[in-house]
């Protein structure tokens, strides 16, 4: 394991400040006379230095110019507005502090990138783990550690710096396992063994996300560079054993296959020079030659058939482990890491390569990395991840596939799609716990594994919500809403009619009245959860359950919804009530549903008057008859066609012309008569956010101890917008 060199400055967090130097903190400053002014962090023209310790702000007189708190950046950060880029150099020191400044980082409106341009140790490496990028200078150094503290006192002072210092290990734990992709239990293991990185390791761990411009000057040239060292070094290696083996009789070569070998692989992969030579990184290899003479210097021993195989082993295994995490993130693709081995690259050469693409700018589309073998397809991350979210669904639902793309992935287990999204090839079955950890890790990495799972849900959930049909809809007219705002509804009556125009040309102007009605979208949610247990055992029954009653709870909250405002009679904006004596639809004696009562609820309907109280509504008339079970089948008994009759007074003159709509909210014997929604009089409108007419579950929680909590949401609407359209009668 890596140690820091004498005399850096690379200390363990301190717990809480130290009461007494350790020899790798400067002393005290007792004497502020005649210094120059402390620095203080500010942003200058986008750029934010923090170098060295981090100290409350309590300390920091203690430590002299080499230090700086969080509240110090909070003061810089508070006029710095656009995107902006930390330069970090610090030894780190208190993690408290560290991390109120990563939080501070986390809540910066625009982008952040960080630069360690020297160390980034301890508390400062944690301070920087929620900026969108971190860029290594090629000779800097991060490292990775649990905290630690100075405890004076009784048995009981100890066990508590204990209970404390695992609480904070813990804490900081999962920040680092969300940015490098890796579970809790895993990165404390790492912390409690102490990791020291370079620039290059740092970001093959997927603790940084590249290597600063500035010490990439001539990316091509080192790797050709490499690659002709690494194709050197292996022609030495089998040349080597190829000259002793002994000629056979025939005059064939014992090993001339694998010499035959070399020599295709020397003419299909020697990199051409194509500009201007670049010094190698190894020394040039000097020539073999023959055995000489039993008088020569003896040379010695040339490697083995063995050794070689042993260095391309350890050469394709070195690739694969740098390639790991950004496999598992998607930022590599398989595609490209079998390119790079199988272009013979050696570790150097492949890491230069993958650091090539890591470092590619977001956003601009395919980059060609070499050979068709290399080469990075950013839309592959999307296919995949679009045919893992419709072969779940199509699981989910009991359906064929909507897409091709899932077909690979209709076999496969919830704990093997989140493996996918991962990037890792598919996962053994195992036990309850592996399956349990893979879940758990693609929860808690910036895999796509949670947008997987919430689409697929949504998606059922949508399904199944429209097969519902409320009742209300057959009496209200459904509208769209852009926001939550209060919406002004002016009705139909409102405008005024066409009047003649005079000789003069003179177009006389009526005024829209001013009583139009509001109507407001509401937000509504409720808490729902899906065991971990359902999860990890692949138990889609268990889910669908779920959705299902997620299904059901939605229309059955707004039928009530609607129906309480439709029933509490509420007041428009004359300040009467929607039923009232006033608006002439309220029937001023309660009668059974009969052809009497019924047709004065007509005549009250087809004599509605328009907003200045002069013109006649036209085609006023009510289609439906409003009850409650109570009189259900006194309606539609009422409304049945009688086929024997032998006189014109059997006739049911208003069979055919209402149709029963029945809702359990009327509980007593009133009964309305109502116009058809899509008339302009309707009374009430209902509506949806615009794009957003059915629920929708969003992952509240990541995988844990109860499993994936969800919240359920819906945005739904109800108001009254005209009396005219309707008709009640309190019933007998």
């Amino acid at each position: 394991m890596m140690r820091p060199p004498p005399g850096t400055r690379c200390a363990r967090s301190p717990g809480s400040p130290p009461q007494r130097q350790s020899k790798e903190q400067k002393m005290p400053i007792e004497d502020d006379a005649g210094r120059a002014p402390r620095p203080v962090p500010a942003v200058v023209e986008g750029i934010l230095a923090l170098e060295g310790t981090l100290v409350p702000e309590d300390y920091i007189a203690q430590y002299g110019p080499g230090a700086f708190s969080a509240a110090q950046v909070r003061t810089a950060l508070q006029g710095a507005t656009g995107d902006l880029t930390v330069r970090v150099n610090s030894p780190g020191g208190d993690p408290r502090e560290g991390e109120a400044i990563r939080v501070m980082l986390a809540e910066y409106p625009g982008r952040i990138t960080v630069q360690v341009v020297g160390q980034a140790c301890s508390a400062a490496s944690l301070m920087i783990m929620s900026a969108d990028r971190i860029e290594m200078s090629s000779g800097s150094v991060m490292m990775i550690h649990d905290p630690s503290s100075y405890t004076f006192g009784t048995v009981a002072d100890h066990e508590q710096a204990m209970l404390v210092l695992n609480a904070l290990a813990d804490a900081y734990a999962a920040v680092y396992a969300a940015k490098a992709g890796r579970s809790v239990p895993a990165m404390r293991q790492i912390m409690r063994e102490e990791l020291w990185m370079d620039a290059q390791r740092a970001v093959s761990e997927g603790f940084a996300d590249g290597i600063m411009a500035i010490d990439l000057p001539d990316l091509p040239g080192v790797a050709m560079a490499s690659a002709r060292a690494a194709w050197a070094q292996r022609m030495q290696a089998f040349q080597a054993v190829a000259m002793t083996v002994p000629v056979a009789p025939q005059g064939g070569v014992p090993g001339a296959p694998q010499l035959a070998m070399m020599a295709a692989i020397e003419e299909a992969e020697m990199p051409e020079q194509t500009q201007a030579p670049v010094p190698p990184v190894v020394p040039p290899v000097p020539p073999v030659v023959p055995p000489v003479p039993p008088a020569a210097p003896v040379t010695p021993p040339a490697p083995s058939m063995q050794d070689g195989i042993a260095a391309e082993r350890q050469r394709i295994v070195g690739i694969q482990m740098a390639a790991r995490t950004h496999l598992a993130t998607g930022a590599l693709s398989q595609d490209m890491v079998d390119g790079l081995i199988t272009e013979g690259l050696s570790m150097e050469a492949a890491s230069v390569r993958m650091l090539q693409a890591l470092s590619a700018a977001p956003g601009q589309g395919n980059v060609q990395m070499g050979g068709a073998r290399s080469r990075i397809l950013r839309d592959d991350r999307e296919t995949r991840r679009i045919g893992m979210t419709e072969a779940l669904t199509a699981r989910l639902s009991g359906a064929a596939p909507q897409d091709e793309r899932a077909r690979p992935y209709m076999d496969s287990t919830i704990h093997e799609i989140a493996a996918f999204a991962m990037g890792r090839e598919r996962p053994s079955m195992g036990g309850y716990a592996h399956r349990e950890d893979i879940i758990m890790q693609a929860m808690q990495t910036t895999s796509d594994f949670p947008n997987i799972l919430s689409t697929s849900v949504n998606r059922i959930l949508a399904s199944t919500y429209d097969l519902v049909e409320p009742t209300f809809a057959a009496v209200s007219r459904e509208m769209s809403f852009n926001d939550f705002r209060e919406h002004d509804v002016v009705r139909a009556d409102e405008f005024p009619t066409l009047q003649k125009v005079t000789e003069a040309g003179e177009i006389k102007f009526g005024a829209i009245g001013d009583s139009s009605e509001v109507v407001a979208l509401g937000a509504y949610a409720t808490g729902l959860a899906i065991s971990r247990q359902a999860l990890v055992n692949d138990d889609l029954g268990a889910i669908q359950s779920v959705i299902d009653s997620a299904a059901a709870i939605v229309p059955e909250f707004e039928e009530a919804t609607f129906w309480a405002y439709f029933l509490s009679n509420a007041k428009l904006a004359d300040g009467k009530a929607m039923f009232h004596a006033d608006h002439k639809n309220l029937a001023t004696t309660a009668a059974a549903i009969s052809e009497t009562s019924v047709g004065a609820g007509y005549k009250a309907l087809r004599t509605m008057k328009a907003a200045d109280g002069k013109r006649n509504i036209l085609s006023n008339a009510p289609s439906i008859l409003l009850v409650g079970p109570e009189l259900e089948m006194s309606a539609k008994q009422f409304l049945s066609q009688n086929l024997v009759a032998t006189k014109t007074t059997d006739i049911n003159i208003f069979s055919g012309e209402l149709r029963p709509v029945v809702t359990e909210q009327i509980e007593d014997s009133s009964w309305y008569l109502l116009v058809d929604p899509q008339k302009r009089t309707h009374n009430f409108k209902h509506g949806y956010l615009a794009g957003r007419s059915a629920p929708r579950v969003r992952v509240d929680e990541p995988f844990g101890v109860q499993g994936m909590r969800m919240t359920l949401e819906h945005d739904f609407g109800v108001g009254g917008v005209n009396y005219r359209g309707g008709y009640k009668n309190a019933g007998a």
